[in-house]
């Protein structure tokens, strides 16, 4: 249903949190987009637009939870997880208080893939919008040690449309800081 989703496999450690800030000023109604946990169980957490109204919105395997109006166009996203696999959603709209949402979400690792983290955007209605991830964190704790990684250049903005696949290759490559 969201072929434009990036992954990555997540990390099993004492103390996970991926943070990322989305700039949603070019969202079009019917589209969603956000952060989601895949694997044999999974849920996305996000905005949906509908008309000129942005709400948040909890999938967890097909159930829906509407949350608050959104009239910011900056929102940052959060999950944070433990060695437990106990996966806690929040938001926040300045990037300094963050407010939990939704009950915390059970992880599976049984499969070899083990759990997989999403950054989604997808338009049911029409093949419109998109949302740029203007910056992102990944903060991993194993024991005493720890580390935090920005997942994007702060220079750059990572696009993600709606629209063709040509597109969706060309942004990812722009942000591999693998590529040279």
């Amino acid at each position: 249903k969201a072929g434009n989703t990036l992954t990555q496999r997540v990390f099993r450690t004492n103390k996970n949190e991926v943070t990322v800030k989305l700039d949603l000023a070019g969202m079009a109604d019917g589209q969603q987009a956000g952060l989601c946990h895949l694997a044999r169980a999974w849920a996305a957490f996000g905005v949906s637009q509908s008309g000129s109204t942005r709400t948040l919105t909890l999938n967890r395997a097909g159930k829906i939870s509407q949350g608050p109006e959104l009239a910011a166009t900056t929102l940052y996203l959060r999950t944070s997880w433990n060695l437990d696999g106990d996966s806690q959603f929040s938001f926040s709209i300045d990037g300094v208080t963050f407010t939990p949402f939704g009950p915390t979400i059970p992880l599976t690792w049984s499969y070899y893939r083990g759990d997989r983290l999403g950054l989604y955007s997808y338009n049911n209605k029409a093949d419109a919008g998109y949302v740029e991830g203007d910056s992102g964190t990944d903060t991993r704790t194993r024991g005493e040690a720890s580390g935090t990684v920005p997942t994007s250049p702060a220079s750059r903005r990572l696009s993600i449309p709606v629209l063709g696949p040509l597109r969706r290759a060309t942004r990812y490559r722009e942000m591999d800081p693998m590529a040279q």
